[in-house]
C-alpha cells in the first residue's frame, strides 16, 4: 500500500469515506499517514442489496429465482428485497456531494457503487460506468459538477 500512497497524483488535503469497515479502515490508515482529517459519512456506503447482502449469485438464482431474474432484467430500476436501486444510491451520493464543501485536493476512499455513481453524476451513462472496472488501490479522478 505504501506504493499507492507514495504515488498519489495529488497532495491530499482531506480524506472522505463511508462508515463501513472495508473502506473506513483504509481511510483511517491513509489519513494517519498523510496527517489529515478524516470525514466519515454513511451516505458514502455501498449500494444496499438488502436481504441479498452477502449471498452469491448462484444462491440467489437457486433460492429466489423470480425476484433475482426480475432484478437482472431491470438492474437499473429494480430493488432487491429490503435494499435499494441505482436511483436511491444516486440520490444519497448526490445529496452528500451537494451538501459537502470539499477542500482543494480531497481523497475519497470509496466502494465501487459510489465510484460508479460519481461517474454517472459526472456525465457517464450507467451502462458505461458499470462496464468500466473500479480497480482496488488505484487513483481515479472524477470531475463532478457542482450539484
Amino acid at each position: 500500500m505504501s506504493t499507492v500512497l507514495d504515488g498519489a497524483p495529488i497532495s491530499p488535503t482531506e480524506v472522505w469515506t463511508s462508515d463501513l469497515p472495508r473502506c473506513l479502515q483504509l481511510a483511517e490508515l491513509c489519513a494517519e499517514t498523510w496527517n489529515l482529517p478524516i470525514q466519515v459519512d454513511p451516505r458514502l456506503r455501498e449500494i444496499s442489496m438488502g436481504s441479498w447482502q452477502g449471498q452469491t449469485y448462484d444462491n440467489l438464482q437457486l433460492n429466489d429465482t423470480q425476484r433475482w431474474e426480475a432484478w437482472c432484467a431491470d438492474w437499473q430500476h429494480a430493488i432487491p428485497p429490503n435494499g435499494e436501486n441505482l436511483a436511491m444510491l444516486h440520490a444519497r451520493v448526490a445529496e452528500w456531494l451537494s451538501e459537502t464543501t470539499l477542500s482543494e485536493e480531497p481523497v475519497l476512499i470509496a466502494h465501487a457503487g459510489v465510484v460508479r455513481t460519481l461517474r454517472v453524476i459526472a456525465g457517464t451513462s450507467w451502462e458505461e460506468s458499470m462496464s468500466t472496472p473500479v480497480r482496488h488501490l488505484t487513483w481515479e479522478k472524477i470531475g463532478v459538477p457542482n450539484v
